[in-house]
Parts: structure tokens; C-alpha cells; sequence
């Protein structure tokens, strides 16, 4: 498709009346349509067969009213940026009263969460990142062997699926990282909450205890995981995105009051790494960067 070139078509599912916009081979969007249907540069077309024959849009399971989507070139995938339906004033009216109720602390001076309002990240690339969070805790704790882990994670082709600096690990492994990596226990811990699991993770002044985890949906145990098992898993499914950008409002206010303290050098009851570590992992969900390269900037940072 040509830089300038723009194609309309009008969708009827009998369900919702869409009308799509195609403006260049990186955007398009979709926009609630009113009083085009007599017009006639709109073809009548289902939107399954959208999905079906456009091989670009494999990874979008379903098209909304006044969704816009973009993607970096032609080769990538289309990614989700825009939702009305999350309503972030809403939200950060409901977090400012908790976090008050809940630790005395006023906040509701801080602006709404700067975030796109669509998780971009698939089922398959959430369930795999946990699989892979897990693996490396069970390493950090030294409940697994580090070379045997390894040879694990090439034959079952994932150890591809690791940043760099994961990778590094493996390779070069000392106790300081070790100990490091202990704290991505809590991004293991939020990020299976997104997942479904019903546990606790309002109370940022209690760690995860990973041993309130189900054994049979935990994860990863050991070498003898088969980690089709939890990656296949269809029971697992992403909770609803007004629900995951709620706690990532939430937890990005509490970091914000972190730091604050960090800076005045006044003790908090909070735990500030647990903050850090599950607001980290709520913003890759909305970031297209690479898991290492996410930026946890403050709240108030435009």
C-alpha cells in the first residue's frame, strides 16, 4: 500500500456497525459508523474474512469499534493502541482514595497513568515470559543447577526466549546476580495474577509467597517440567484490561510515593523493590520494547 493511499470499507457483523480506514501499511483504525450505509465507497464485507485473508492481522482475534492499530514496518505485528473503554481518570480517582484509605498517603494530585490503553502482548508471549520468570527464580533461589538448566532451556527451544542479560546468567553467574534476580519473583507473582490466579497483590507491604501457588499450575518445578503443560494451558487466559491497567495505576502511584521517600530519606512501610519489580512487569504487558529494555520513569514523567 502507497504512503498516501486511503481505503474504506464498511463492516456489518450483525453485532456492531465499524467502518474501517486503512491510511498506510503501518495504521488503520476503526471508527463507529453513522449514516454511511447508502454511500457508496463502502463494500459490505464480514469481518471474519478480514481476519482470514489478511495474513498481517493473524495476531488481532477480534476488531472493536474505534480501535486504532499500528505496527513498526511490514514485517511486524499489528499491535492494539488505542481503547476507549479504559477510562483512566476513573481509575486514578479509585486508586488515590484506596491508597489513602489503605496507607494515609494523598496522591490524587498525581495525573492519569501515561500509558497506551491496550495490552499488546499475547497470550503465548505472557505464558512463555512466566514460564521463563519461573525457570530463573528457581535458579536465583539455587533450587536448580544452572548448566543443566540451561541445556533444559535450549531443548525445549526456549532459551532463545531470553534477554541478554538473562542469558548472562547462565554464563557468568555470581551472587550478586543471583540475589538480583531473587526479586523477579514478584514479577513472576503479579504477572500469573494477570493470568487469573486468584491471589493477593493489593498489599505492597507483603512479598509473593510463591508457595501459595498450586502445585499443578505452578509453572515450573524442575528439570522433569514439561513446559507444554503450562504454556498450552487454555484455561489460563489474560484478565480483563481495565482490571491489569487498574493495578498498573495503582502500583505506579506507589512507586511514586517510593521514591518520594527515598529522595527525603523517610522510612516507608512499602516495599519499594516490590513496587519496582511488579509495576516492571505490568508495563511490558503495554511496552513493545524488549523485556530489559523497559523504562519505569515516574508517574509524573511525560
Amino acid at each position: 500500500m502507497k504512503e498516501n493511499h486511503v481505503c474504506c470499507s464498511h463492516v456489518y457483523t450483525g453485532k456492531r456497525d465499524v467502518l474501517l480506514v486503512i491510511r498506510t501499511e503501518n495504521y488503520f483504525e476503526f471508527s463507529c459508523g453513522k449514516n454511511h450505509a447508502e454511500t457508496h465507497i463502502f463494500e459490505y464485507i464480514d469481518i471474519e474474512h478480514i481476519l482470514s485473508n489478511d495474513d498481517s492481522l493473524s495476531n488481532i482475534k477480534e476488531l472493536k469499534i474505534n480501535h486504532r492499530l499500528e505496527r513498526k514496518n511490514k514485517n511486524s505485528d499489528w499491535i492494539i493502541k488505542y481503547n476507549p473503554c479504559v477510562d483512566l481518570n476513573y481509575i486514578k480517582d479509585l486508586n488515590s482514595s484506596y491508597i489513602s484509605d489503605l496507607y494515609g498517603f494523598k496522591v490524587d494530585y498525581l495525573p492519569i497513568l501515561d500509558v497506551d490503553t491496550c495490552i499488546i502482548r499475547n497470550i503465548y508471549q505472557v505464558k512463555v515470559r512466566v514460564f521463563l520468570l519461573a525457570v530463573l527464580v528457581q535458579v536465583s533461589f539455587e533450587k536448580v543447577p544452572v548448566k543443566e538448566t540451561e541445556e533444559y532451556l535450549q531443548f525445549h527451544n526456549l532459551y532463545s526466549f531470553l534477554t541478554e542479560e538473562e542469558k548472562n546468567l547462565f554464563k557468568n553467574k555470581s551472587k550478586d546476580q543471583l540475589i538480583n534476580m531473587t526479586w523477579r519473583s514478584e514479577c513472576l507473582y503479579i504477572l500469573l495474577w494477570c493470568l487469573g490466579l486468584d491471589i493477593e497483590i493489593a498489599d505492597a507491604r507483603a512479598l509473593a509467597d510463591l508457595d501459595d501457588i498450586p502445585i499443578d499450575i505452578y509453572p515450573f518445578i524442575d528439570l522433569k517440567t514439561d513446559p507444554n503443560i503450562f504454556i498450552n494451558n487454555s484455561e489460563l487466559s489474560l484478565r480483563s484490561n481495565f482490571s491489569i491497567i487498574s493495578v498498573l495505576d495503582y502500583f505506579s502511584r506507589l512507586d511514586y510515593i517510593c521514591d518520594l521517600h527515598t529522595i527525603n530519606k523517610r522510612e516507608i512501610k512499602i516495599n519499594t523493590a516490590l513496587v519496582f519489580e511488579r509495576r516492571y512487569a505490568l508495563l511490558w504487558l503495554y511496552d513493545s520494547n524488549d523485556w530489559d529494555d523497559i523504562i519505569c520513569n515516574s508517574i509524573l514523567k511525560k
